[in-house]
C-alpha cells in the first residue's frame, strides 16, 4: 500500500532476556549449523523439538505478563525510519498498540495463527487491519 513497514520477529524485543539471546547467538553460530548438519536428517526434526520444549520451560517469569512496555519502547526505536508501523511475531498474541513520543505510531502484535486463524492484511492503500481467515 505504498508504506515501509518495520516488520521483525520480535524476539530481540526483552532486551532482558539474557538466557534467550545467548541461546539465539550460539544456535544461529557457524559452528552449531555445522555440527546441526552433521546429524542424520532423520533425527533433525525431533532434536530440534526436544530443544523447543525445553526453551518454553525457561525464563517463565519474563514469559508470563505480555511486556507491552517493551513492545512500545522498541517500536519507537524504529518508527523513525518507517511510515508509522512496526509489526511484530513471536508474542503470539494479536494487539494493535499505540507507540512513539505522541502516540502516533502503530504497533501490529501477530496473533498465533494456527488456533485464531486470524492475520494482519494490509490493503493496497495502506490500511491495516487485522481479518479472520
Amino acid at each position: 500500500g505504498g508504506r515501509r513497514l518495520w516488520a521483525a520477529h520480535g524476539d530481540l524485543v526483552n532486551r532482558q532476556d539474557l538466557q534467550y539471546r545467548a541461546w539465539r547467538r550460539a544456535s544461529r553460530s557457524n559452528a552449531a549449523w555445522f555440527f546441526y548438519s552433521a546429524i542424520p536428517r532423520a533425527r533433525r526434526f525431533a532434536l530440534a523439538e526436544s530443544i523447543e520444549r525445553k526453551m518454553r520451560e525457561t525464563n517463565v517469569v519474563m514469559k508470563r505478563e505480555f511486556p507491552e512496555e517493551l513492545i512500545r519502547d522498541y517500536a519507537s526505536r524504529h518508527l523513525d525510519a518507517v511510515d508509522g508501523a512496526v509489526v511484530l511475531g513471536h508474542f503470539h498474541v494479536e494487539r494493535e498498540l499505540r507507540a512513539g513520543p505522541a502516540g502516533e505510531g502503530r504497533v501490529f502484535v501477530l496473533p498465533e495463527w494456527k488456533g485464531s486463524r486470524r492475520h494482519l492484511r494490509v490493503t493496497s492503500t495502506g490500511t491495516m487491519r487485522f481479518e479472520n481467515s
